[in-house]
């Protein structure tokens, strides 16, 4: 969407997050709906499915991307009540596309089985992205340096995070809960660049 850059390039780094860290397909591909003048979007900004050990595995994801100053704990507090909103939504939104061309041919049986009930093993992990502009600035002069000041601001901004943020979500999925966190210097610029290339 023209002016919302943050929104897309979240869900386009999330998609492939996903992919290479759980090695999950998408089950929904979310750029079919939104090209899609017939259908409204899906709650998720990601939904992939893997078989893992005899059990079907479905990551829900979620981005969050901030401009300008840095926002970091609104982002984690606002990613915590999405994530939640959306596992409780899940069963509704698919309903909306089962049975049209935006589930995969291959993976349509396990979702029909897992609307009807009848899919067994069936679990989920919760994944939030956190995209937000960094403002401390980085000292290293290799990259062992740089990657070391880079964890460690990450950790001082996770250590202000307080445990009311996780009030809104039901205690029982805290433990599927996954976090990327992923600072950005001049996430302003890096945004207007990426509007312009995909508007080209």
């Amino acid at each position: 969407r023209d002016g919302h850059p943050q929104g897309q390039m979240g869900e386009l780094l999330l998609f492939n997050f996903i992919q290479a860290f759980f090695q999950a397909v998408p089950l929904l591909r979310k750029q079919r709906i939104t090209t899609s003048t017939g259908h409204e979007r899906f709650g998720a900004d990601a939904i992939h499915y893997k078989n893992e050990e005899n059990k079907h595995v479905f990551i829900l994801g979620e981005s969050k991307c901030y401009k300008s100053d840095y926002k970091f704990n609104q982002a984690f507090k606002v990613s915590i009540e999405s994530i939640g909103d959306t596992f409780k939504k899940l069963d509704s939104e698919l309903n909306l596309y089962l049975y049209d061309d935006f589930i995969e041919d291959e993976l349509r049986d396990i979702a029909v089985k897992y609307k009807d009930g009848t899919l067994n093993d069936v679990k989920f992990e919760l994944v939030c992205l956190v995209i937000y502009n960094e403002t401390k600035k980085i000292s290293g002069e290799d990259e062992d340096e740089i990657k070391s000041e880079i964890l460690e601001m990450i950790h001082e901004r996770c250590k202000s995070i307080d445990d009311s943020v996780f009030n809104s979500l039901d205690h029982k999925l805290i433990p599927r809960l996954n976090y990327i966190i992923f600072p950005v210097w001049e996430l302003d610029d890096l945004l207007s660049k990426f509007m312009k290339m995909v508007g080209s």
